[in-house]
């Protein structure tokens, strides 16, 4: 399947799962070698982020840490994120540039991280505010995948108990709040070597590793309609003198004041 294919058959909604031929995909030899954690913690300047726990109540993440640290958290069970892998793979950044040409977006809208998992390692159930594209490179590991009927087209992520200020502006646009587990809709997934899963925005999912593991994701910031409504606003509103001041500039007037007179401008803008 071509990347037009792809985005012909699946692109933005449609949930994909393929898998390749043989187990034994030459992976690292297109990426330079970078399946081994090893030669990985050797990277000069790499910022690593780890993960762990099984629940949002008990997950924990942590970013920018040396590979010392990163070497301490791994034999503790944790698990290890490269972001932005495209930074040291250039067959992951070829992709992330035919993405980005291919959906007319700008390359910052495709993000690449590598996740390398031990036995039993994974993330907890949680979905994404953003299209997710992974393919498993090495080691095997079990997706379980359910479509959200919380919330519509999400374009924040939420693992729940882990970011309660973020949970508060999703819980804003979600039907009737969160379920806290799988039902019996959701499905188990083994990727391997090869494997290729897209999930569309805001599809829970949890992951799990049968072993040493290590998948690519892309994570894609895709245009949202209210990105359209915003460019038309924005292009009105730089048009007026009174827009275009900076906050405070009239002196003392209270925020509320200052909103219910710009909702007056918003009103009064050309369509």
């Amino acid at each position: 399947m071509t990347l037009g294919d792809f985005w012909d058959e699946h692109w933005p909604h449609r949930l994909m799962i393929r898998h390749g031929t043989s187990p034994e995909v030459d992976w690292d030899r297109n990426l330079e070698g970078l399946l081994d954690l090893e030669k990985v913690l050797r990277l000069p300047n790499a910022s690593f982020g780890v993960h762990s726990g099984s629940r949002g109540s008990d997950y924990g993440f942590a970013r920018n840490l040396d590979a010392t640290d990163v070497r301490r958290a791994w034999e503790a069970g944790a698990g290890i994120r490269l972001t932005p892998f495209d930074a040291y793979s250039k067959w992951t950044r070829k992709l992330c540039v035919e993405i980005a040409e291919h959906l007319g977006l700008s390359l910052s809208s495709v993000r690449s991280s590598a996740f390398y998992s031990g036995p039993g390692v994974g993330q907890p159930r949680h979905f994404d505010g953003r299209e997710v594209f992974n393919i498993q490179l090495a080691g095997h590991r079990t997706w379980t995948i359910e479509p959200n009927v919380d919330v519509v087209h999400p374009d924040l992520s939420l693992m729940q108990g882990t970011a309660p200020a973020n949970e508060a502006v999703v819980r804003q646009i979600a039907r009737n709040g969160f379920s806290e587990n799988f039902t019996d809709q959701a499905r188990s997934v083994e990727m391997r070597p090869g494997s290729v899963i897209f999930l569309p925005r805001g599809y829970w999912h949890e992951t799990r590793s049968n072993g040493y593991s290590v998948s690519l994701s892309l994570g894609i910031s895709g245009r949202r309609e209210m990105d359209l409504l915003l460019e038309r606003l924005t292009a009105g509103a730089r048009l007026s003198e009174r827009l275009r001041a900076p906050v405070g500039h009239n002196g003392n007037v209270s925020v509320r004041d200052l909103k219910a007179e710009l909702m007056q401008i918003l009103g009064d803008l050309d369509e």
